[in-house]
């Protein structure tokens, strides 16, 4: 009931809202900022994963990723997406992070180890249209 009395209320809103057309003197005060940010922060943990094939497995067991400072802390990763003479733009700025895999076994056997994986940086893409369509 609740959704037909929201879309009966976004109906009459809309029927009333409609697009006009501006003048070149009034877009020209206008300015806005363009592109979209978004911040992430990410913290997760994951007991085991394991892959069996034919009988044989290969085990992860506590895997983490986190803050690299901050074991119990958050990794941050600032996305930005824009677009630029060149075309469309996704920088992605990494705060220092970390991966790490307690240990890792085939089987049920000893554990090879444990893995660190550090890392910081930033990462841009952009895509481009080539003359005639597709991209680049």
């Amino acid at each position: 009931m609740r959704s037909l009395i929201f879309l009966t209320g976004f109906v009459a809103v809309s029927a009333h809202s409609a697009l006009k057309p501006m003048a070149d003197e009034s877009m020209a005060s206008i300015s806005g900022q363009s592109g979209l940010t978004i911040d992430q922060n990410q913290r997760f943990t994951i007991d085991e994963l394991s892959y069996t094939d034919d009988g044989n497995s290969l085990k992860l067991e506590g895997m983490r990723y986190s803050s690299q400072s901050d074991p119990l802390g958050t990794a941050n990763t600032t996305h930005q997406v824009d677009i630029v003479p060149e075309g469309l733009r996704v920088r992605s700025l990494s705060s220092p992070a970390q991966f790490y895999i307690n240990a890792v076994r085939i089987g049920n056997g000893a554990s090879f180890g444990s893995l660190t994986l550090n890392y910081e940086g930033t990462t841009d893409l952009t895509v481009a249209g080539k003359p005639g369509g597709g991209i680049q």
